[in-house]
């Protein structure tokens, strides 16, 4: 008898002795602040009630918000999509594997993709903000290019006299990679 053949049939003893299998079933309901759904067998058999949407079974047992528990990652099935249930021991059921998705919902204090070595993810708004203040300035600048009129022999002084009344009068944001960096998320 080969090694994998040993360990395959230990896994499969043991799995028998500890009530380790998985069931292909309905989503019925779904509590996502428990953090818990119901399930309906696909063979017909009884419901199974709450299971777990994350690995820390724990959690679900409390009646407390999923706000009260900062850190976590757990999927959201859809209503009525086929999952499979595991079980680690008789009572004890947790999602393994879904067919659809309705939410993702990570709780970190950061993230850190690939190596991180690209830096954090953009704070959009932050950007747009700044860039229309870039965008209105230079409409004005336009708006005053196209209100001069080049005098003879006036060396540039009705350039300059547009420019001080408008776009000389408003100020350039200086930019800091801080201001538009979520550094809680890193990419690379």
């Amino acid at each position: 008898m080969k090694t994998k053949d040993l360990l395959l049939g230990f896994v499969d003893v043991w799995s028998k002795q500890n009530n380790i299998y998985s069931k292909q079933c309905t989503v019925t309901s779904i509590d996502v602040n428990k953090r818990i759904c119901n399930c309906a067998p696909v063979d017909g058999s009884a419901g199974i009630v709450e299971v777990s949407l994350e690995a820390d079974i724990a959690i679900n047992s409390s009646d407390e918000p999923k706000d009260s528990h900062p850190k976590g990652f757990f999927i959201v099935p859809k209503l009525n999509s086929l999952v499979t249930v595991s079980f680690t021991s008789k009572g004890n059921g947790f999602l393994s594997s879904y067919t659809e998705i309705e939410d993702v919902i990570i709780k970190s204090t950061s993230f850190t993709f690939n190596d991180g070595s690209y830096g954090g993810l953009i704070k959009v708004s932050d950007l747009i903000d700044r860039l229309k203040e870039y965008e209105d300035l230079f409409t004005q600048l336009k708006t005053d290019l196209n209100a001069w009129t080049p005098v003879p022999q006036d060396g540039g002084l009705a350039l300059k006299t547009i420019l001080i009344s408008g776009f000389l009068t408003k100020t350039v944001p200086s930019s800091n990679v801080s201001e538009f960096e979520n550094d809680k998320i890193v990419h690379g």
